[in-house]
């Protein structure tokens, strides 16, 4: 059963819907939001500060079909609790998920309920765009703060993408840096020291921050456990209290509950081992086509 409310924003035909508790999954399709987006409410939404825009900046023109496109996967937006799952292993779910604002995790439990923390995932991130090409969800995604996301059914992101081309190439690239930093995440957890570890998760998460916030901040805010931190990186969550501590003291962060102030970035880059510039970016001729 979906309960939802919606809330007015202030602008004509735009709203928020909030969902409790209402999965991304069921055994069949899944209904094409795009009705809920009147193309009156389209202009209306011209928010050019969503994050996914700031992660694309450089990239996405301001010509009006670049625009219009990118607004049409944001649209229209839902919000969830924190500890509602968005999406459960094994069942089908054909929409893509992208996250405006909030934190969710991307997890896998064992039989015996040890649970491996594969990917947080932070506003601006699209998640599983090919999910529509297969059978069922290998892993549960659940909301760890409130959160803002839309649901993007195929449909809808194969006719942004054919309004610009541009977008297509541009989310290419962002699936691409997620590959390399999934890639670099297992690197670390199979490789690693603990203090290396749990330095390259804050590297990588203010990293990932840097790319939505409007400037860079002094200190970031981190809405992750240290029991989650564990899950992460496949440590004791008493290792990683001791570890936290270590690299305190050892003047790398600077720790106050959530908050983690980044006191001496090229100690924590030598520590996570961070040696070329994350994300890349786009071949000149890459770019020079989508400019062209």
């Amino acid at each position: 059963m979906l309960l939802h409310r919606t809330y007015s924003l202030g602008a004509p035909q735009l709203s928020i819907t909030w969902v409790k508790h209402s999965p991304i999954t069921g055994t069949g399709r899944q209904p094409d939001h795009r009705r809920d987006l009147p193309m009156s409410a389209t202009a209306a939404a011209q928010d050019t500060d969503l994050p996914l825009m700031r992660k694309l900046r450089g990239f996405i023109g301001a010509s009006t079909s670049d625009t219009r496109a990118l607004l049409m996967i944001c649209a229209p937006r839902h919000c969830a609790a924190a500890d509602t799952p968005l999406v459960n292993q094994g069942t089908a779910s054909r929409s893509a998920l992208l996250m405006h604002s909030g934190w969710a995790i991307r997890h896998r439990c064992l039989a015996d309920g040890r649970r491996q923390i594969m990917e947080f995932l932070l506003p601006g991130d699209f998640c599983d765009p090919s999910s529509f090409v297969t059978c069922t969800a290998d892993s549960t995604i659940v909301a760890i703060t409130p959160i803002e996301y839309s649901l993007v059914a195929p449909e809808t992101l194969l006719e942004a993408i054919s309004h610009s081309p541009r977008l297509g190439v541009c989310l290419w690239w962002l699936e691409s840096q997620h590959a390399s930093m999934m890639r670099s995440h297992l690197s670390a957890v199979g490789r690693m020291r603990a203090r290396e570890r749990i330095a390259y998760l804050i590297w990588e998460l203010t990293r990932r921050l840097d790319l939505v916030l409007p400037a860079p901040p002094a200190a970031y805010t981190l809405p992750i456990s240290q029991e989650m931190i564990a899950d992460a990186t496949g440590l004791s969550v008493v290792h990683v209290s001791r570890t936290l501590a270590r690299l305190q003291r050892d003047g790398v962060i600077h720790r106050h509950g959530h908050t983690y102030q980044i006191l001496c970035s090229a100690k924590l880059r030598a520590l996570a081992q961070i040696d070329s510039d994350w994300p890349q970016g786009m071949p000149a001729e890459v770019l020079a086509g989508m400019n062209g």
